[in-house]
């Protein structure tokens, strides 16, 4: 780790732990959600699966008080924005796994709010997601569109459709 420091949690070991493979140039997706500068100088590509633990982690908060529950206004992602402003740029990249069956079709659902509702309301949609117990299944996600003012049955058709056919 940086400078010796000592981990102290899974959050600190995705934060700080990051050892692997030289960096490598990763083109992103026109369409890809993103936090913070449209043109950074660094881009972080979020690989996540929307089920898994992990990512959830990148919403936690930061400080060890609090630390059981979930605060995305002290999250990793978001204090880095607040930290190097228009430097960094986030994009986010959804990840499936066999076990995790739910994760396409709520990735399909935040492209489809970032298209229809931009990034804040995509963030928020994620965070959302990601930080509670939900199954993902498709009564949680209409609930999520009601309160975004999006017409269910509309959005179902898009995510089913050939438009997220590159996810």
């Amino acid at each position: 780790t940086p400078n010796n420091r000592i981990v102290k949690s899974r959050r600190d070991s995705i934060i700080w732990g990051g050892k692997g493979s030289p960096i490598t140039s990763l083109s992103t997706p026109r369409n890809a959600p993103y936090r913070g500068a449209a043109y950074a100088k660094v881009t972080v590509q979020i690989f996540a699966d929307l089920q898994d633990t992990n990512t959830s982690a990148l919403f936690q908060p930061m400080t060890e008080e609090g630390a059981d529950k979930p605060d995305p206004d002290n999250a990793a992602i978001k204090r880095a924005v607040e930290t190097y402003g228009d430097k960094v740029k986030f994009v986010y990249r959804p990840i499936f796994s066999r076990t995790h069956t739910r994760a396409d079709a709520a990735s399909r659902f935040l492209y489809e709010v970032f298209a229809r509702k931009g990034g804040d309301a995509f963030w928020t949609s994620m965070v959302d997601m990601v930080t509670g117990t939900q199954k993902l299944d498709d009564a949680q996600l209409e609930s999520l569109a009601q309160r975004l003012n999006l017409d269910w049955k509309k959005t179902k058709k898009l995510m089913e459709s050939e438009r997220y056919k590159e996810l």
